[in-house]
């Protein structure tokens, strides 16, 4: 009986131990490894548009995300899986002091011109810290080339507007600097700008040329307030792109 005792305590004992570890096991796989997910959808059959509640269940505050998602064709089949992706970056109005989603707050991301309703996974988690959750890094990389494209057109925007204000016997800067910046956008797939970030070089361009057309079009000629407009822009960009290329540098491991 004592012999049954002493070998019985061990054994119950490493029983409970292999139990606690198997219980630990299947917590840890049940737990999320990224800071956002997807916490319900709706499909609208009149608009054909799925909306998708993305909610930040982590501590920090989000800049950007990417879901993968499959749609449930008409005849009951489903678009292969991995092959879809849609995304937002909310980098700009963060920038400008505006939130991006917040610690247990919620973006609302609908899906256009889909065939059926869409089943979507956040895959990609980016942090106003700089960090970031990867399970794809197709997406993830995109997020930082489009962030150091943005800043590159505005640093060459800055070049260019600079280069109109320090030619005196220009009498129109902002028209100088427009025209060239709507060249420099036609051939942006001859220039040398990397491919990874022409889209958004393009993209800004397109934006600063947008600018330089409201300034080009309220003046007729050069004078103190088209310098001073143009100042203003320069200025902006030049805060904007030091903290565009920072935000591009994205380290992995994030928040969970």
């Amino acid at each position: 009986m004592k012999k049954f005792v002493s070998f019985s305590r061990p054994r119950i004992f490493l029983g409970l131990c292999v139990m606690l570890l198997l219980a630990l096991s299947s917590w840890a796989q049940k737990q999320p490894t990224i800071g956002a997910i997807v916490a319900s959808a709706q499909y609208d059959k009149e608009t054909g548009i799925t909306t998708a509640h993305v909610v930040n269940i982590s501590k920090k505050e989000i800049t950007a995300f990417d879901l993968s998602f499959v749609v449930e064709l008409p005849d009951g089949s489903t678009t292969p899986p991995n092959s879809s992706f849609a995304g937002m970056d909310f980098i700009d109005p963060f920038l400008r002091g505006e939130h991006g989603i917040l610690p247990g707050a919620s973006y609302d991301y609908e899906f256009h011109g889909q065939k059926g309703p869409v089943e979507a996974t956040v895959d990609v988690v980016v942090y106003a810290d700089g960090t970031a959750d990867v399970e794809n890094n197709v997406p993830f990389q995109n997020f930082m080339n489009q962030r150091r494209g943005e800043a590159l057109a505005m640093q060459k925007t800055n070049e260019v507007i600079n280069k109109a204000l320090a030619n005196s016997k220009d009498p129109h800067p902002s028209a100088t600097a427009l025209a060239e910046l709507q060249a420099l956008l036609k051939s942006v797939d001859t220039t040398d700008v990397a491919l990874p970030v022409r889209r958004g070089y393009s993209l800004e361009l397109k934006n600063e040329i947008q600018d330089l057309s409201h300034c080009a079009k309220s003046f007729s000629i050069r004078n103190n307030e088209e310098e001073d407009r143009l100042g203003r822009l320069v200025h902006k960009n030049s805060d904007f792109a030091p903290m565009l290329i920072r935000h591009s540098e994205l380290v992995k491991g994030g928040a969970l």
